[in-house]
Formats: C-alpha cells, structure tokens, sequence
C-alpha cells in the first residue's frame, strides 16, 4: 500500500513538472522568452527544465540581435534614402548599397529602388548576385520582380527564399 502511495506521488511530481514544461514551451513558442520554469531537485526532470531556461534566454538574446541588425539596416537605408539626392553616380552608389545588404542579410539576389517624392520615376539596382552569375534560375526573376513590387508598394524591406535561395527587395523614397 505504501509502495502504490509512493508510486502515485511520483507519478503526479512528473506529470505536474512536464505540464509546467509544456506551459513554458508553449509561451516560448509565442514569443514570451521571460518565463522560467522551476528546477526543483537534482534529476533529468531538473536538468530538462534547466535546458528549457537556457534555450529561453539565448532565443531572447538572439532576437534582440536580430532586431537591432534590422534597425540598423533600416537607419542605413534611410541615410542612404537622404544622400541619393546629392550623389553623382547614383547607379553606382545603389550597387555598392544593394551588394552590402545582400551581404548583411545573407541573401544571394537582390534588388534596391530609389523612387521620387512621387512615386513614378524610379531608379533601380537589379538582380545583383553575391555569386556573380550570369543568368538567374528560372523562374527567380519573376518571383524577384513580385518581392520588388511588394516592397514599392509598401517601402522598406522584404525579403523572400524561393527554391532555396535568399533574395531581398528595398524600396526607398
């Protein structure tokens, strides 16, 4: 009898700590990296929910860094946005941009579209390749041409994977 009281206990302890885990992925899942889930004892139990607290302060850590490389993008656009105006070689200029973006983002095709106050002339850095070939995969420029559309109907950044490659589109005023 004490055997099975003991046993029942047990069984409740765990399934009470793996509940509490499950919680604690769920909110993670959602975006809340702030929850901690108690590591009561020295066992497995102990130790998974240890791993689930490190697991939660890097995800937390990490999508801050994210969130400050994508400010500090943006802020580079917008710079880049203000001098357009004043730069000679401007074509040249949106190159060397759309090549640094390509290269902080990790994407393998871009394009960067500068467009007036009014939103009809436009000039335009395309299909700018980190790997410097000559054609694009078929089907890659249309579905470039549709993120570069997107991104001037809504300006800023948008960045796209198709069949296994990294593509962005800036559109700037």
């Amino acid at each position: 009898l004490l055997a099975i009281c003991l046993a029942a206990i047990l069984q409740k302890r765990m399934r009470d700590q793996v509940a509490e885990m499950v919680r604690a992925a769920k909110d993670i899942s959602d975006g809340k990296f702030d929850v901690v889930v108690p590591t009561k004892g020295n066992d497995e139990m102990s130790a998974l929910a240890y791993e689930i607290n490190q697991m939660s302060a890097r995800l937390k850590e990490q999508i801050h860094t994210l969130e400050e490389k994508s400010d500090q993008l943006e802020n580079s656009i917008q710079r880049f946005g203000e001098t357009m105006g004043s730069t000679l070689d401007k074509p040249r200029l949106m190159t060397i941009t759309l090549d640094g973006a390509l290269e902080l983002c990790n994407s393998e095709f871009g394009t960067l579209t500068y467009l007036d106050k009014d939103n009809h002339s436009k000039i335009s850095a395309n299909n700018s390749s980190r790997r410097k070939t000559d054609r694009l995969p078929e089907g890659l420029e249309a579905r470039l041409t549709e993120l570069e559309l997107t991104a001037q109907s809504n300006p800023g950044i948008q960045s796209d994977t198709w069949q296994g490659y990294n593509m962005l589109a800036i559109a700037i005023y």
